[in-house]
């Protein structure tokens, strides 16, 4: 393999036009410049340059390799900017994985911080379940995912609690069965339940909420996203179970309300989690850092 430097020494004779030129811009000596030249010439088994009075000029196989040479150093010299850049916080991008519930108001602010702080960095936010967010985060699709589970739940992944939520059951006005204003578990249970697919994170979690009081936890009307409840709630479809900020945001309209229950739904998680032992890029950190602040 030929060396890397030969190249360059080649790439700035060529551009200067001269072996001394070259000398002068490399900090080299004129005969370290016309060795160089010579080896990568043996080593090529062609001439390169033909010596003028006027300097050297390119023979058609120098040409050729300067075609090539110089769109790599163009390119190396680009990537070294690129990666120069990407340490001051003036380039790049971080990719999160969030799932509907983990996009709650605080971790919004908290993202909306870092973009005012360094506003050159993209983000790039993708809509996931638990399950797609994780799978992305382990193929190395996103470097953070913010998600809803337990912290002790995935033990291969760094796992730290940014934030918390609740849960609350709305019904919608046009809701036609009969209805109490208050109710305990059971009796939730029988009524017509919107929620996430039971491939979820969360349908997951209230499945062994119920079972611990001995009730089966069944949707009967199972949904990909949370956002994807409330028009069903509000068309009467049944009762649906949303974070309780959802539910604010979601009834300007005043179409559905809260269902009061006698004891309230627990509060849930929203953890950043990373793939352990891999290092992240800087602006990744930050990021991650702002997050758990």
């Amino acid at each position: 393999m030929v060396s890397f430097d030969y190249y360059k020494i080649f790439y700035t004779v060529a551009l200067t036009g001269s072996f001394s030129g070259a000398a002068a811009k490399l900090n080299h000596s004129q005969p370290n410049i016309s060795r160089a030249i010579a080896n990568l010439e043996n080593e090529l088994n062609c001439a390169l340059f033909l010596r003028t009075n006027k300097g050297v000029e390119m023979t058609a196989e120098g040409q050729v390799l300067w075609e090539h040479v110089s769109r790599a150093i163009s390119e190396l010299s680009l990537a070294e900017n690129k990666v120069i850049s990407m340490r001051n916080m003036s380039y790049g991008s971080v990719r999160i994985a969030c799932t509907d519930n983990a996009l709650n108001r605080e971790i919004v602010n908290k993202l909306c911080c870092f973009r005012k702080k360094f506003p050159k960095i993209n983000l790039r936010i993708s809509s996931n379940t638990t399950k797609q967010a994780l799978a992305a985060l382990l193929d190395g699709e996103v470097e953070l995912a913010l998600i809803t589970t337990e912290l002790t739940k995935y033990r291969s992944l760094n796992l730290t609690k940014v934030s918390e939520y609740r849960e609350v059951v709305v019904i919608g006005r046009n809701f036609g069965g009969e209805m109490h204003e208050t109710t305990d578990w059971k009796g939730l249970l029988d009524y017509p339940l919107i929620y996430l697919d039971s491939e979820s994170e969360s349908y997951g979690y209230y499945k062994d909420f119920f079972k611990k009081m001995n009730l089966d936890f069944r949707p009967n009307i199972e949904v990909a996203s949370t956002s994807r409840i409330v028009p069903l709630v509000k068309a009467g479809c049944g009762l649906g179970i949303i974070s309780a900020e959802m539910a604010t945001k979601e009834n300007a309209d005043g179409e559905m309300r809260k269902l009061t229950l006698q004891s309230e739904l627990p509060r849930r998680d929203i953890v950043l989690a990373t793939v352990a032992n891999k290092n992240l890029s800087l602006a990744a950190t930050t990021l991650k850092n702002i997050l758990l602040n």
